[in-house]
């Protein structure tokens, strides 16, 4: 995950995140928090982008896009093909989707343990951004509050969110696979978030 997956966040839950759970946020248009959740089955993974340091600076304001093998490579963004078994958006189903996993690790490697690794996680879960898109393929969707949101599903359906940390028993709540399909088949109403904008404390009701 990345340093985005610190933002301020509003849901509680994994169920706040499917897209029939709207957002009032200071009196605004209700938002969504994802423009899908997706149960799925990796099929394939292959190299995406990947980023350095221009002239290995750590000053540096922006990161310049790098070969995905590079020795400098400082994080990496891998393609993956999710097979999908359930679809909680909006429209009909895909049958396949492509995600952006987000892999960083020390500059020096190539990124293939990365890549394999992904390739044997099998059936997984995702939460998609409702609005960011990447710029170097608008077909692979990026994955919600900063990569963090790419889960696995054990044989009873429980899931779990490995880079949430201590958080994600938290975040699921318990939810299995059954609740979110009840949770998707329902009509929230929306939740009103009031933000103090100085302060950034928020009140939800």
């Amino acid at each position: 995950m990345s340093e985005a997956a610190s933002e301020m966040r509003f849901s509680q839950n994994l169920i706040e995140h499917l897209p029939n759970q709207g957002f009032i946020i200071n009196g605004a248009d209700p938002i969504t928090l994802s423009s899908a959740v997706v149960i799925g089955r990796v099929v394939a993974v292959s190299p995406g982008s990947a980023y350095a340091l221009p002239d290995g600076r750590q000053d540096a304001a922006r990161s310049v896009p790098v070969p995905f093998d590079s020795p400098d490579a400082l994080w990496r963004v891998a393609r993956v093909e999710i097979e999908i078994e359930a679809w909680f958006g909006d429209g009909p189903s895909p049958a396949t989707l492509q995600v952006g996993a987000f892999v960083p690790h020390p500059a020096g490697l190539d990124g293939d343990a990365e890549l394999e690794g992904l390739a044997k996680l099998g059936r997984l879960i995702v939460v998609l951004d409702p609005d960011r898109t990447y710029s170097w393929d608008e077909d692979v969707q990026v994955i919600a509050r900063g990569g963090a949101l790419l889960g696995d599903i054990d044989s009873s359906g429980a899931v779990g969110f490995p880079a949430l940390g201590v958080e994600s028993r938290r975040f699921v709540d318990d939810a299995t696979v059954d609740d979110l399909k009840a949770a998707w088949s329902m009509s929230p109403e929306s939740i009103t978030i009031d933000v103090d904008m100085e302060t950034g404390v928020l009140e939800r009701s």
